[in-house]
């Protein structure tokens, strides 16, 4: 059965060296909400592996830079 919470050991920085885990991605909370995008069919066909991580850094971006519009 598996541990409520997962391995502690894993959130370790010496787990992760040791075993080379790498995130990916450089946020420093956990991405565990969903949205959904709807695109053409075409755009669909054409998207690049990560794509996910492209919308996650192009979001924050797009964010970032209307906060700093604001004030």
């Amino acid at each position: 059965m598996a541990r409520k919470g997962g391995n502690p050991a894993l959130k370790t920085s010496e787990y992760q060296e040791k075993h080379g885990f790498q995130k990916r991605y450089s946020w420093d909370e956990p991405c565990d909400k969903k949205i959904y995008l709807r695109v053409p069919a075409s755009m669909k066909e054409k998207l690049p592996d990560g794509w996910q991580e492209i919308c996650r850094q192009a979001l924050a971006n797009a964010i970032e830079q209307s906060n700093t519009e604001e004030e």
